[in-house]
């Protein structure tokens, strides 16, 4: 039993991986770590073991499960960095802002909501 779950282990550690992308990782897993995984099998067959066996089983199935879980969780955030760092690097940032100018000192009038016209000083002539 200690040498099946060991290689469970192993291949999931294998297809970790090779994980490309965050879906991969959450596929994996479901695939090791869910409800019809090998690791809930083994679980379900602890009933058959040994009373001795059990407490031994169980340990190294909840250090394995532990294991797997902090692999894929690291893994998973990794391929989310660089996924998003992939998507900034392509876009184009684009600043909401305009650019500033240097008016000189002169007033630019500005709409106020009443639909009157205020005058307001450019900041950059008291520098």
């Amino acid at each position: 039993m200690e040498e099946k779950l060991l290689a469970i282990k192993a291949a999931a550690l294998a297809e970790l991986d090779l994980a490309a992308d965050p879906e991969a990782v959450k596929e994996l897993r479901v695939k090791y770590l869910g409800k019809k995984s090998p690791m809930t099998e083994i679980l379900r067959g602890m009933g058959k073991l040994s009373p001795e066996e059990r407490p031994k089983i169980g340990q190294i199935v909840n250090l394995i499960k532990a294991e797997l879980t902090a692999a894929m969780n690291a893994k998973g955030e990794e391929l989310e960095e660089k996924a998003l760092a992939a998507k900034l690097a392509e876009e184009r940032w684009i600043s909401p802002c305009p650019a500033v100018r240097r008016c000189g000192g002169i007033s630019i009038p500005s709409p106020s909501p009443c639909g009157r016209s205020k005058r307001s000083s450019c900041a950059w002539a008291s520098m």
